[in-house]
């Protein structure tokens, strides 16, 4: 590479640069092979990026954030594939499936919106307490109605033709 004054730059002995020094911007750039850590002395960021596989191991290891932590995938096109989002207030997961599978599983929340377009239950044994309960079912009604004005229009339809027969019997 150029040398520039000031610049510190060390070299593995295959020529590869590994370390990286600027004074004028405080910037430590570590390794340029397949894997690079940038720490931004100025504003305190720093970046740890593999072309492979990277792994954080440790008997504990903390991912902290003072505003927030967020864990996601990338697509090829650099687009958020799916992501968890946690914040000091919050919790968001993107993913086009979430799969939980637990033994027991309690869920204590205040209030609670879903939006969805399909919901498929399977329970063994399904209990719901509710202090109030209330249900929106457009669908479920229409058909409910449609079916009852069915019958009711093959019952009318079926006591006309038996009152007709008997008249008719009558007649003769």
């Amino acid at each position: 590479g150029s040398i520039v004054p000031g610049v510190l730059e060390v070299y593995d002995a295959e020529g590869r640069l590994v370390l990286r020094y600027d004074p004028a911007s405080a910037r430590v750039d570590l390794g340029f092979s397949s894997a690079t850590l940038t720490v931004d002395a100025m504003t305190g960021d720093t970046a740890l990026q593999s072309a492979g596989k990277l792994t954080l191991s440790g008997k504990d290891v903390e991912i902290l954030g003072q505003r927030s932590a967020v864990l996601g995938v990338r697509t090829a096109l650099g687009h958020m594939g799916a992501s968890v989002a946690v914040g000091a207030q919050r919790l968001a997961v993107l993913a086009k499936r979430f799969d939980v599978r637990a033994e027991r599983e309690n869920i204590d929340v205040k209030h609670s919106t879903t939006t969805a377009e399909s919901v498929t239950v399977t329970a063994q044994h399904l209990r719901q307490q509710a202090t109030k309960l209330e249900t929106v079912a457009g669908t479920m009604l229409t058909k409910a109605k449609e079916a009852l004005a069915y019958i009711e229009g093959e019952s009318r339809v079926e006591a006309n033709r038996a009152t007709w027969k008997v008249a008719q019997t009558l007649w003769f």
